[in-house]
């Protein structure tokens, strides 16, 4: 394949070429400059306004640290002198490594080899503990020498991933007469859902994410706090109830208020001292919550059911004249394309990509993560479920009139997967839901609208390539040579293939890597190209004259075992 990069040998096995990220919360990873990590390095700093100072250095002699794309995650940014356990866990989706270096160096200024990993035998890099890729899922439990007081950094060295911003640096000071408690600074990674955008000025607004393409459909929302500036993954999110996870990198204490409001943020009412009236006519006052620390992080539940236009701000005293604030537009979700429809079975939840799919028929990757078995019936009805008919044991009468049960199925263990069929052809309403005894009652159903395709016949085609993600304005087009214009807008170089089949994604043919087997039966390629370097644009023609399945696929090492492939439905026009 041109220019497909290879996978080079880690310490003890395969090291990942190139890896992509996925939006987490804290301490995660920007770009590769202690400044644009979504503004000024994160330092801890004596609290002010309403917060409380500083914690001391850590003296815990067992250290948990978290590996994830792409950051690295410690319980403080300082310690006592001493020797630590660290217990190294991989929450990421590739393999991770953890190194630690005790250098005066700064991260910034790290020596580089060619393919831009650290060259970690140069002078000044003291590389104090090493070990094993670490396998998502994995754990690794190692001792480190931290008993000299200094500046330790710890990072990930396998191919980009330093370079995506996977290191943190950790304070280790005695305190004089050899006390064991200090008050540090330490410079870590602003989280990965933070845009790598020139910072506002002190009297504009923050941003969002800049390139994010199509809006935020994640139930799961990163807001990132820092001076002075609210920064979420994407200006439009799209309706229903989301988990904000909110995260302050800055120095001081922030809050986070969440209006829904008409008012142009500009023109909100004051008290005298500045501050927003939170209280006057208009302000629509969703979400409120108690001060954030630096480096603390805070758990919310938001209810976005109701689109419009939403203001995320901080209103400690002076924070909003300074310009913490940001304003997020809440549209309806447009209707899931694919022809892969991934189907979450919880305790007690179904969950799907969206509430509206289109017309046609659908591969379900049905899983449960619930800690007991489910599962999945589908109907076809006008009945709302809250008057479904009931059996006297509280279940739904599955075969009661109205009821048009269309897809049914075996109990699925914890843990377990099952692929079913579904015919959707029919424009309607269908709800999915767990029929076991108490589910149903218990919530485990969910509504899901199916409407017809809307096709562009946009002879251009935009395609956004991030972490892990293909995205295209429509998921369905019409006939004809298109021009993708394709854009990497994420952290690592991505590539771009196209394959025209009938084989859903979740039974693509995998070579021993993971990687799909390009040349398999069935799988027939008929596009491909150069890799494309982050911030790198490509543009390429593709014959789209045959009406079918096409599936748009990064193939590099763990992306599309990550998730990037998206399918797309060609129409005759």
């Amino acid at each position: 394949m041109p220019g497909r990069m290879a996978v080079a040998q880690g310490r003890t096995g395969t090291r990942w070429a190139v890896v992509t990220a996925v939006v987490l919360l804290v301490a995660a990873c920007g770009p590769n400059d202690e400044t644009g990590r979504g503004g000024a390095p994160v330092t801890t700093a004596p609290a002010a306004s309403k917060g409380g100072p500083i914690g001391a250095a850590s003296s815990e002699g067992s250290v948990s640290v978290t590996l994830s794309e792409f950051k690295i995650t410690l319980p403080a940014a300082s310690f006592t002198p001493g020797v630590k356990t660290l217990t190294i866990t991989n929450a990421g989706k590739v393999p991770h490594e953890l190194l630690v270096f005790r250098t005066d160096i700064e991260p910034t200024q790290f020596p580089r080899n060619g393919d831009g990993t650290v060259n970690e035998q140069a002078s000044g890099m003291d590389r104090i503990s090493t070990g094993t890729n670490i396998d998502p899922g994995g754990t690794e439990i190692r001792d480190v020498n931290l008993t000299d007081p200094g500046t330790y950094v710890f990072v990930c060295n396998l191919a980009g991933h330093f370079a995506a911003g996977m290191w943190t640096k950790v304070t280790v000071i005695a305190a004089p007469g050899g006390a064991t408690s200090a008050t540090t600074t330490a410079t870590t990674a602003v989280s990965s859902t933070a845009p790598s955008s020139t910072a506002p000025s002190s009297t504009g607004p923050s941003t969002t994410a800049p390139g994010t393409a199509g809006p935020w459909a994640n139930p799961t929302l990163p807001v990132n706090l820092s001076e002075f500036q609210v920064r979420l993954p994407a200006a439009t999110v799209t309706t229903g109830v989301k988990t904000l996870q909110i995260a302050n990198a800055g120095k001081v204490p922030h809050e986070l208020l969440v209006f829904h409001t008409t008012i142009d943020p500009s023109h909100f009412p004051r008290n005298g001292d500045g501050t927003i009236n939170e209280d006057a006519a208009g302000m629509d006052k969703v979400s409120d919550g108690a001060n954030i620390d630096p480096g603390g992080s805070q758990l919310r539940t938001l209810d976005l059911s109701q689109a419009g236009t939403y203001v995320f701000l901080c209103n400690l005293a002076g924070h909003y004249s300074a310009g913490m604030y940001t304003t997020v537009t809440v549209v309806a979700p447009p209707a899931f394309a694919d022809a892969a429809v991934p189907v979450e079975l919880a305790d007690f939840q179904v969950g799907l990509p969206s509430a509206t799919l289109t017309t046609g028929v659908k591969s379900l990757d049905i899983a449960n993560s619930g800690r007991v078995p489910h599962e999945l019936l589908v109907f076809r009805t006008t009945i709302d479920p809250s008057a479904f008919p009931k059996n006297p044991d509280g279940t739904v009468n599955e075969t009661a009139p109205g009821m048009n049960k269309v897809s049914d199925g075996d109990n699925i263990d914890p843990g377990a997967h099952q692929a079913r069929t579904l015919d959707l052809s029919q424009a309607g309403t269908y709800v999915f839901l767990c029929n076991l005894p108490g589910h149903f009652a218990a919530g485990m159903s969910t509504v899901v609208k199916v409407v017809p395709p809307t096709a562009s016949s946009d002879a251009t085609v935009g395609v956004d390539l991030a972490e892990f993600q293909i995205h295209l304005a429509s998921k369905v087009l019409t006939t004809g040579t298109k021009t993708l214009q394709i854009t990497n807008s994420g952290k690592v170089p991505h590539e771009l293939l196209v394959f025209r089949t009938d084989i859903a994604p979740t039974q693509f043919p995998r070579n021993a890597d993971g990687s799909i087997n390009e040349s398999a039966s069935g799988m027939n390629k008929i596009s491909d190209g150069d890799n494309l370097d982050p911030g790198a644009t490509q543009v390429r023609q593709l014959d789209l004259t045959a009406p079918g399945t096409y599936v748009f696929v990064c193939n590099l090492p763990g992306h599309f075992a990550a998730g990037m492939v998206t399918s797309v439905t060609v129409v005759a026009g």
